[in-house]
């Protein structure tokens, strides 16, 4: 069962490298490229499409910190428990 854990914890850190390196790119497309096009048509489309892209980004950096998070949680070696010499009585 811990090699099942460990291997299920490295395909979430890939996973979630993969998709933080996406999101970061997409991100800055949508806000520097698309958002500054959407704002210069003077509507008030470009102002939702800001918002809804800045809402969206924050979703899928909480999803990455969770799923980075889950994936060091599942690696990490887990803690044995022992006997120092003072509990034994000698």
């Amino acid at each position: 069962m811990k090699i099942v854990k460990k291997i299920c914890g490295c395909i979430l850190i890939v996973l979630a490298s993969i998709l933080s390196l996406t999101t970061f790119a997409g991100l800055s497309q949508a806000i520097f490229i698309n958002s500054i096009e959407e704002i210069k048509k003077s509507t008030p489309h470009g102002i939702g499409y800001l918002i809804g892209t800045l809402i969206m980004g924050f979703l899928f950096i909480l999803l990455i910190r969770f799923m980075f998070k889950s994936g060091f949680r599942l690696i990490k070696p887990d803690n044995t428990y022992v006997e120092s010499i003072d509990d034994i009585g000698l």
